[in-house]
């Protein structure tokens, strides 16, 4: 199993217990029936400032490369509360440190410890398409002059081209998420294990 799984997050995410149960990213493997496990926690744990330090192998993982701040900030800066502000600029994170494409690439290592003649299952979890509306330079670049038509009812929570963005964005991370599954799939047909 890569990334969040959201289906159990009274397993995955307790947040009443101290941070180092959640570090190793294997928390309930076991119970789960996976043999490996990078387990990490969803975006919104970081909104919480008693949060402020690595909590999962992906954030242990930005820590080690001076990123981790950066991305907490990030984080930080795009809370709303119906809705003063909604970023939707891109993170300052390079694109293979982006959360759902490291994690990709965190999967694709497991194929090498795959049983050779047997069966196996992956479960990847990507975190997007969710909010917040965070994409990369890379993703902004290719979904900032896309049209798409606005909301049948609008409200006033936002102006029209605070909503143009947000779904931009959202494309944007649909998108990543299409591609990420390329790469898996490649990877497979290149191991012969595309069947």
């Amino acid at each position: 199993q890569a990334s969040k799984l959201d289906l159990s997050k009274g397993l995955d995410i307790p947040f009443s217990l101290p941070s180092v149960t959640l570090k190793h990213g294997r928390l309930s493997m076991d119970e789960l029936g996976f043999c490996d496990m990078v387990g990490v926690i969803g975006k919104w744990a970081e909104r919480y400032e008693h949060y402020a330090f690595p909590m999962d192998p992906y954030e242990e993982h930005l820590q080690r490369c001076g990123l981790f701040n950066t991305h907490l900030s990030d984080m930080d800066n795009r809370k709303h509360s119906r809705c003063p502000r909604y970023l939707t600029e891109p993170t300052e994170l390079p694109d293979e440190h982006y959360k759902d494409n490291w994690v990709t690439q965190r999967a694709m290592e497991m194929f090498d410890s795959v049983p050779a003649g047997r069966p196996w299952f992956l479960q990847l979890n990507f975190d997007n398409p969710h909010d917040p509306s965070d994409i990369t330079r890379r993703m902004e670049a290719e979904c900032r002059e896309r049209d798409i038509p606005g909301p049948h009812n609008s409200g006033d929570e936002f102006a029209a081209g605070e909503h143009l963005a947000i779904r931009q964005n959202y494309t944007a991370q649909v998108e990543n998420n299409d591609r990420l599954i390329g790469l898996v799939l490649d990877e497979l047909a290149g191991r012969g294990e595309i069947d």
